[in-house]
């Protein structure tokens, strides 16, 4: 779980820093940082598989007995996970903000470049 939210981060970096460079890729790595969010998703099903969804909140909620510390461990997993769930959303968010942004730069740079192109299409028919 933890290196899907480290992938995340590497690609939100690698997106932001091609952003900054005027490179329209971005769009990628801000997929694979939107994409962490449904893997940690499956992730975590696949972690509670089993658990009747009805009984969970019952059962993880009460005290562990002194013999036993199952249900306290289970209550910290399942807790650990919703933390880990709400960083992925965070990042998911971040990369759909990354993903917008580089596609306004593509945007910016097909009409500079359709621009351009015009511009030089004017001035053959001029001179010619």
């Amino acid at each position: 779980m933890i290196l899907i939210i480290q992938h995340a981060i590497e690609s939100l970096q690698h997106g932001y820093a091609q952003l900054a460079d005027g490179s329209p890729a971005a769009e990628c790595s801000a997929d694979a940082a939107i994409g962490s969010k449904d893997a940690l998703g499956s992730y975590r099903s696949l972690a509670f598989q089993g658990i009747d969804q009805g009984q969970e909140l019952a059962q993880f909620t009460r005290r562990p007995e002194a013999s036993s510390g199952s249900p306290g461990h289970a209550l910290w997993l399942y807790e650990l996970h919703g933390v880990l769930a709400g960083i992925a959303h965070e990042l998911a968010d971040a990369g759909s903000i990354l993903k917008g942004w580089s596609r306004q730069l593509s945007a910016s740079l097909l009409d500079r470049s359709a621009g351009a192109v015009v511009r030089s299409l004017s001035r053959q028919l001029l001179f010619s």
